[in-house]
């Protein structure tokens, strides 16, 4: 998304629970910084993902939607392992 080169990092053999949400927390700050900094002309150039020439537009939407998915999938392992996951806000 022509992000900086100030993007988050981990280190998985150091990370704790605690590390791991505040790295989730950054990286989601970080994704925003960087759709928010697009001019309209950034967002409609098309670019090279995954051999399929699209906008950055279509590539943040799918993005949101990838994201979506990953929540959904993660309060269904929560449910079936009897745990109560985050209530969800919108805005």
């Amino acid at each position: 998304m022509k992000g900086g080169d100030n993007a988050p990092s981990l280190d998985l053999a150091a990370a704790d629970r605690a590390v791991l949400a505040a790295f989730i927390a950054e990286a989601y700050d970080y994704g925003a910084a960087s759709v928010k900094a697009l001019s309209d002309a950034d967002a409609a150039e098309k670019i090279e993902v995954f051999g399929n020439t699209v906008s950055r537009r279509q590539v943040q939407a799918l993005l949101i939607d990838h994201s979506t998915h990953h929540r959904g999938s993660a309060i269904a392992y929560l449910r079936a392992n009897g745990v109560e996951p985050p209530a969800f806000v919108g805005f």
